[in-house]
């Protein structure tokens, strides 16, 4: 609180215009608005316990919070003035004020997220119009609040606001005697984000941290249309006068100004103007007026450059009066063109002294051929895993960058559990511990004409087995088995005997007498 009061004694000098704070309770003659919604209500000794706005009824500075919008005669420079009607006058510019205070106490340290001002000013036209302002942040309770302020008068009007008016004052960025801009967006549905240290809609509880938003509006009375303007073209050397032509660059056009006095009363000294449009420049020598002074087409008024300059005299006009200007402009070269087609629109005003001036304007087409830029191409084409051996791969990445794009850096991941790899490499190796099925992926990272841009495509994946190692079993010698005789060679008789006997002693024992036999035989 005493932050916001040495505010208001350092800038009320600079800013009386705005910040007329403890007027609004010292004014009786306030009259009653629609509010809304109904809400629980707080006391500056007893804040809320949770976000709310423009709920307290004893603010020392705005009094009842409830009615938080308020307007006065723009050019009451002073601290007071504020009020809930007012009856507007033509030619008059009034200023809205919007008070909004997050009553959350300061204890608390609760910050209002996404707070928005807006106003509704509607363009119905009456003699009566309402504006309503709204405060509203996605973690209020209730979520939006809502105020109405009144203009009357006893001639048929609508409200204009005026663009450019929406400033914020705060103790925060939009401190001191201009405070900050607000965008025009606070007229429309999505109204302009607010905040303590800029517009980031965010908006602590305390009176330290309430915000002050003004913009200004016009009542526009219904007005007579007693003269009127029109405005036509036509391509110099055709006699045809059109609402728009096409043309070339460098070409010269013609253009006419009609004014004409649709009234019934005489007009005195009636000034027309014409606006060029950027690049178009006027022929030197060739503005020409006609009227009932000047019948003929062949005048040519000594100010030549009054027509776009500070505007060209016509004299006065009675009742059914006309004049014509015509003059001739080229169009702009090649070079000062934007590419594609042009729409060079020009416009003519025209009044009687100390009036509003009438409008009409007309058109001139231009087309202008440019090469348009190739667009750039960026994109990962391949992923091309080789196996090394040993559990380990040469990864290598093919990409296309043109047109200005370029590889920034390439982020591998092999699907192992292990950190991605980010290298200006594109190509890696990669050796894996384990055996399993792994997906192998790289995003690729390009810089396309200044802008970040990470790409990631299935063409550059890749699917890597790692198989099981196999186990070779220990080997055990087979074991020969001793070899049965199953017959005796028929060759003697010996081996008759053995035959006979089959291998017993016995039958051992008689071979053995066999042969000793034969032996006995050979010695004798």
């Amino acid at each position: 609180m005493k932050k916001f009061v040495s505010f208001l004694k350092r800038h009320s000098k600079k800013i009386g215009l705005f910040v007329g704070v403890g007027s609004a309770v010292a004014l009786g003659a306030i009259a009653a608005s629609a509010w809304g919604p109904s809400r629980t209500t707080y006391t500056v000794d007893h804040p809320a316990d949770h976000i709310t706005f423009n709920s307290i009824v004893d603010n020392p500075h705005v009094g009842d919070e409830r009615e938080f919008v308020s307007i006065k005669d723009a050019s009451n420079t002073t601290g007071g003035g504020w009020r809930d009607s007012v009856t507007v006058e033509e030619g008059k510019e009034y200023l809205v004020r919007i008070y909004a205070h997050n009553n959350a106490a300061s204890s608390l340290n609760l910050t209002a997220e996404n707070t928005r001002v807006k106003a509704g000013v509607p363009t119905t036209t009456g003699t009566s119009v309402m504006i309503t302002g709204f405060v509203s942040a996605d973690n209020a309770q209730p979520t939006e609040v809502w105020d109405d302020i009144k203009l009357s008068s006893d001639k048929t009007f609508n409200v204009a606001y005026v663009p450019g008016s929406a400033r914020i004052y705060n103790n925060g960025y939009a401190a001191g005697g201009n405070g900050q801009p607000l965008p025009d967006s606070i007229v429309t549905s999505a109204g302009a984000k607010i905040g303590y240290n800029g517009p980031d809609g965010k908006v602590p509880g305390c009176f330290q941290y309430d915000n002050y938003i003004y913009f200004k509006v016009k009542p526009q009375f219904a007005k007579p249309n007693t003269y009127k303007v029109e405005k036509s073209v036509r391509k110099s050397g055709t006699t045809d006068w059109q609402q728009s032509v096409a043309a070339e660059a460098g070409d010269t056009v013609d253009y006419l100004v009609r004014y004409a006095n649709t009234g019934q009363a005489r007009q005195e000294k009636v000034v027309v103007v014409d606006k060029l449009p950027e690049g178009m420049t006027l022929v030197a020598n060739s503005t020409y007026l006609k009227n009932s002074n000047h019948p003929g087409n062949d005048f040519q008024p000594d100010n030549q450059t009054g027509i776009i300059d500070g505007g060209l005299s016509i004299g006065n006009h009675a009742a059914g009066g006309v004049s014509y200007v015509k003059f001739t402009a080229k169009v702009p070269e090649t070079a000062d063109l934007e590419c594609g087609p042009n729409t060079l629109k020009n416009w003519a005003y025209g009044a009687p002294a100390g009036s509003e001036p009438a409008t009409d304007d007309a058109d001139v087409t231009v087309d202008k051929d440019c090469d348009k830029p190739e667009e750039p191409i960026y994109e990962c084409t391949a992923l091309q895993a080789v196996d090394l051996g040993n559990k380990n791969y040469r990864f290598t990445t093919t990409v296309r960058a043109e047109n200005g794009a370029t590889v920034n850096k390439y982020v591998y991941s092999f699907g192992d559990a292990t950190e991605a790899l980010n290298t200006t490499d594109a190509s890696v190796e990669h050796q894996y511990t384990k055996p399993g099925q792994y997906v192998a992926k790289v995003a690729v990272m390009f810089d396309v004409n200044g802008e970040q841009k990470e790409v990631k495509d299935t063409r550059c994946e890749t699917t890597i087995t790692i198989p099981e190692t196999p186990v070779t079993p220990p080997v055990t010698p087979p074991t020969t088995p001793p070899t049965t005789v199953t017959s005796i060679p028929s060759t003697g008789p010996v081996q008759v005997l053995a035959g006979i006997f089959g291998t017993s002693a016995t039958a051992y024992g008689v071979m053995a007498w066999v042969g000793s036999r034969r032996a006995l035989k050979s010695v004798k």
